[in-house]
């Protein structure tokens, strides 16, 4: 439970207070989930972006939405390493389809999620 302190707290310190709590749509400011601190140890970590791992794990999360976005990672030295990032505005998909299909071959990827509620399996053709 919450205590009466505990939720005037929260009011005046959380960016998401109004979507947590009160359940409101749009309310949490975008970007409030990573401080400044977090994305420069991100710019200053220094890794090998070519060095594929044998022995790791390896993703791919691929989000079609309006522009079509598509990042490799893997899990290396403790920690999650990118290895390919891409964002196509205006996207044709059957070229971007045409690319995940290469990724699969160059960085040997066994699964790949996908945020499917941007649109049905049945629009998008089949690449053998």
């Amino acid at each position: 439970m919450v205590t009466p302190q505990q939720l005037e707290l929260l009011q005046s310190n959380s960016d998401s207070y109004e979507s947590e709590y009160l359940l409101k749509w749009g309310y949490t400011k975008q970007g409030s989930v990573y401080s400044k601190h977090h994305f420069q140890n991100c710019l200053n970590a220094e890794y090998d972006y070519t060095f594929v791992n044998p022995t790791s794990f390896r993703y791919i999360g691929i989000d079609p939405k309006t522009n079509f976005a598509i990042t490799v990672t893997q899990w290396n030295n403790d920690g999650i390493e990118v290895l390919y990032s891409s964002e196509t505005e205006k996207p044709d998909y059957l070229s971007n389809l045409q690319t995940v299909k290469d990724i699969y071959n160059i960085y040997k990827l066994a699964k790949e999620p996908c945020d499917s509620a941007s649109f049905r399996h049945s629009d998008l053709p089949v690449i053998p």
